[in-house]
């Protein structure tokens, strides 16, 4: 006989399979909105002074006007994320951006799933995307509620580029939740690792994000989108767009991902070596300055790093990488 629980699972499955014929995502993939997403982005690796008052240059001049800004940093995990409101669109905006070193700061965390303790059972996420935004999230909530409370009407844009990105799957889950807004929520991601199991990701598209337009770029050759690598237990949640040169008129293509597999005619058919292409979207450099040209640290994507890590057993540096990241909530009063 089935266990009551596998009926209750099919059941709960069977449900959401006949919904999604009746879900409509309120939009489809727009470039313009895509190269909007960039200059959302650029300024949170601006002097955070500048990004506070909005002054950083063609970073900020892309959409002149944004106010009520805040700017939420956390250090240990070399986090930082930006609110903002920008009447012109009347959007709140959540942008994030990238670790200085995302290749060495993913290795770091060898890979290591926890649970994603939300109404998704047996879902697991990478623990240090994970615990560097918990680290942040009751600032970054507690300033979209505001100016939701502010602007009831306003259109909710989440966004985030390298590390930023996978926190903006979780910043979306949560506005989702805990903000009442009236208005469209989208995000637009560039860039973005793996950030957790199939079970997670199935669970983001079907449902946690069902009916709000949620896209993540991939550029070409980009090595990030490939990690954590699926054989460690990963999987992305749609919905890719794949940038190349010369791939169809468009330079694009809007792949064919599902909740439960990637699209192995789009990034995952090349090999990603070119740590550059991580750098660029929509033609934009990522970078706080001339969106031409490189500005990104000259470490961004550096091999990672060997010496004594190479000399620790895999079990220590386990320990030490959690107690890290618990450390990091700790700092922010935060318990698991």
């Amino acid at each position: 006989m089935m266990h009551r629980a596998t009926l209750t699972a099919v059941a709960v499955l069977c449900v959401i399979a006949a919904s999604l014929a009746a879900v409509r995502v309120d939009a489809q993939y727009d470039a313009h909105t895509s190269t909007g997403g960039v200059y959302y982005v650029k300024p949170v690796y601006c002097n955070h002074e500048k990004l506070r008052t909005w002054t950083c240059g063609p970073a900020c001049d892309y959409h002149p006007g944004v106010t009520n800004i805040t700017v939420i940093n956390h250090d240990l995990s070399d986090s930082l994320c930006y609110v903002a409101y920008n009447p012109a669109d009347n959007v709140i905006v959540v942008s994030c951006r990238g670790s200085s070193n995302i290749l060495n700061w993913i290795e770091d965390f060898d890979f290591i799933l926890v649970p994603f303790p939300a109404n998704c059972s047996g879902c697991k996420v990478h623990q240090g995307f994970y615990y560097s935004y918990l680290a942040m999230r009751e600032r970054i909530l507690a300033a979209v509620t505001n100016l939701g409370a502010e602007y009831p009407n306003a259109n909710i844009f989440v966004t985030g580029h390298s590390l930023g990105a996978s926190q903006a799957v979780f910043a979306l889950y949560d506005v989702l939740l805990y903000v009442p807004t009236t208005g469209w929520k989208r995000m637009y991601n560039y860039g973005q690792p793996r950030v957790g199991d199939p079970k997670f990701a199935a669970f983001i598209d079907l449902v946690a994000f069902p009916q709000h337009a949620h896209y993540r770029l991939t550029h070409d050759m980009d090595p990030v989108p490939h990690l954590p690598p699926t054989f460690a237990g990963y999987l992305h949640s749609p919905r890719e767009v794949w940038y190349k040169q010369g791939i169809n008129a468009l330079g694009f293509k809007v792949c064919n991902d599902t909740a439960y597999a990637e699209d192995p005619t789009c990034s995952d058919s090349v090999l990603p070596i070119d740590p550059t292409d991580h750098e660029w979207y929509m033609g934009i450099n990522m970078g706080c300055g001339d969106s031409n040209k490189s500005d990104l640290p000259s470490d961004w994507l550096k091999q990672p790093r060997r010496g004594d890590r190479q000399r620790e057993t895999a079990q220590e540096r386990r320990e030490r990488n959690r107690r890290m990241a618990e450390g990091w909530l700790s700092q922010a009063g935060i318990q698991i």
